[in-house]
């Protein structure tokens, strides 16, 4: 699907630009920032894939990608549209400054700015998520679907919220931050600096650290520590799916505590909304039927009108999808 993709309707883009017209997004990611370069038909023309933290700050390293798909697809200024941008955190009702974003080190960040200055073209930035949800409902599992959750889980977690046919971003645009939920009653504060109580459980760090703890003084022969070449170190949240789905049982406990918490967080969350369908993606969602079809049980356990779960159709595209769309709309209001 990601070489043959039309993402867009020509009559959005082609009757305002006209079809010599192309739109860079990135997907920022709290690892990994994916670039593309696209026509206004919605085909990827270039996609560049770099590491998001480096020597450099990330924005530097941002803009740096972005100069790299421009200097290799030899476009000129004229022929884009601009910069659309899904970042992992919140982003400001313009588009263009970005008021949180722990994993980048970016705090009330004129993102827009620094963009612009460098390359002279519109910008527009939204949560990731947001631009994941946007992208699955023009061309994913979210098609004509009207109220739905999207929740991506990866280096983070995060959600978006589809509310009558439209994006809910709330009264700072940070609605479905579901990394912040808190799972201990105890708890008295989270830093709002840093990252959320269950997002530290069950985003892919999280379940690499359960899983290292849980085999720190496993001595028994493990399929987990077979995959990680006996170094816990190299133990991933991919190796934990991976083993579990092997028989393991420890990465098997590492997997059921998993899904517990997100069934039980989705469930809350749908009968609050009472929404038709939720869409997982993310790194961590490539365990498919290891996680969908459990989570999707454990809600329909707790929920009384349960949602469908459904793996992203768009996969690692779908942010970018959305990412460009939302430039596209942006300027056209």
């Amino acid at each position: 699907m990601e070489n043959n993709v039309a993402i867009f309707n020509s009559a959005l883009l082609g009757t305002r630009n006209g079809f010599d017209r192309f739109t860079i997004a990135v997907d920022v990611g709290g690892t990994n920032m994916l670039g593309a370069i696209m026509d206004n038909r919605g085909e990827i023309v270039l996609k560049k894939n770099i590491a998001s933290l480096g020597v450099e700050p990330a924005e530097i390293r941002l803009i740096g990608l972005v100069g790299e798909l421009l200097e290799e697809s030899g476009l000129a200024r004229g022929q884009l549209t601009g910069i659309g941008l899904g970042v992992p955190g919140v982003t400001d009702s313009t588009g263009q400054r970005v008021t949180l974003a722990p994993g980048l080190g970016w705090h009330d960040f004129d993102l827009g700015k620094k963009l612009q200055e460098a390359f002279s073209l519109p910008v527009w930035a939204d949560n990731d998520v947001n631009a994941f949800l946007r992208g699955e409902h023009l061309l994913g599992s979210m098609i004509n679907v009207r109220n739905g959750i999207a929740i991506t889980i990866g280096t983070g977690i995060g959600a978006a919220l589809l509310l009558n046919g439209e994006i809910y971003r709330g009264a700072r645009g940070a609605a479905g931050e579901m990394g912040y939920w808190v799972l201990d009653s105890t708890i008295s504060s989270q830093d709002s600096q840093g990252f959320g109580q269950f997002e530290s459980f069950a985003a892919a760090p999280g379940i690499t650290r359960r899983a290292q703890a849980l085999m720190q003084n496993h001595r028994s022969p493990s399929i987990l520590m077979d995959i990680a070449e006996g170094d816990l170190q190299k133990i991933t949240a991919e190796a934990v799916f991976k083993a579990a789905s092997l028989g393991d049982p420890q990465a098997r406990e590492v997997v059921d505590d998993t899904i517990a918490v997100l069934g039980m967080t989705l469930a809350n969350l749908s009968s609050v909304l009472d929404v038709e369908k939720i869409v997982i993606g993310g790194g961590v969602a490539e365990a498919g039927d290891l996680l969908i079809e459990p989570i999707q049980a454990r809600i329909s356990q707790l929920s009384p009108y349960p949602p469908v779960v459904a793996k992203s159709n768009l996969g690692s595209i779908a942010t970018i999808v959305g990412a460009a769309a939302g430039l596209i709309e942006n300027q056209l209001v």
